[in-house]
């Protein structure tokens, strides 16, 4: 630095004022940061602070000297802290939310996994042996097998059809009466209710039906006999 009369006047270091020199590339960034919209103005001699302002063209809440600029420098990393402390607190309620939400994802899994499958309800004692006295029934005693199944080209049953229905295997031996030519499919008694079944082996008619043709017979079954076949046949 040079007076006027050509005397070199005294030399300011880099730690003269007290604080480290900033390097032009983050005063640059730093004067970007707060919008600063001219160079700082230096006060030049006899010259006040006020027409520094007016000759730079700040505005009042500017930076308009170095130390004002390491105010704001304090200021804004002061706000960085307090923004970054503050994402961090929300990344840190995220972060423990979704291992909680995980954690919940994981736990339905394991219990879905663990639970065991339902199995289908088992016939008590006297339901089984209700059904084995209607299986008896059907096959050895009423023998409703022998017509109400198909048979092959030999007059066999046909075994894995059972009670799905097949032609009558006899004709009607007098002229002016007619046998039914097909029986019916009774596996599972579709189209009935167990009431009606239950008519028709006691009865020899099934409620709300007209009788069925011979040579169906007129079956006068006890009450048990018949919810035995009907709980018998149910099952295909």
């Amino acid at each position: 630095m040079m007076y006027a009369n050509g005397a070199a006047g005294p030399t300011r270091t880099a730690m003269s004022s007290g604080r480290p020199k900033i390097p032009l590339p983050m005063i640059v960034l730093i004067a970007s940061a707060v919008r600063l919209q001219r160079p700082i103005a230096r006060t030049r001699p006899g010259e006040s602070d006020a027409g520094a302002m007016r000759v730079s063209g700040y505005h009042a809440d500017q930076p308009r000297t170095r130390a004002d600029l390491w105010q704001a420098i304090g200021a804004m990393t002061v706000h960085s802290r307090s923004r970054l402390d503050r994402n961090r607190r929300w990344y840190h309620v995220g972060g423990v939310a979704g291992s909680f939400v995980v954690l919940l994802a994981i736990a339905a899994s394991a219990r879905t996994a663990s639970a065991p499958a339902p199995q289908a309800a088992q016939p008590g004692p006297n339901t089984a042996a209700l059904i084995a006295q209607g299986e008896y029934l059907t096959t050895r005693v009423a023998m409703c097998v022998q017509c109400h199944s198909p048979r092959d080209v030999n007059g066999n049953l046909i075994l894995s059809e059972k009670f799905h229905g097949g032609a009558i295997p006899v004709l009607s031996p007098y002229p002016n009466r007619q046998f039914a030519s097909q029986a019916p499919n009774i596996a599972g008694l579709p189209g009935f209710t167990d009431d009606q079944i239950i008519a028709l082996l006691t009865e020899g008619r099934a409620t709300d039906r007209d009788p069925p043709r011979p040579p169906m017979p007129p079956f006068r079954m006890t009450r048990q006999d018949a919810q035995a076949i009907v709980a018998y046949l149910r099952t295909f």
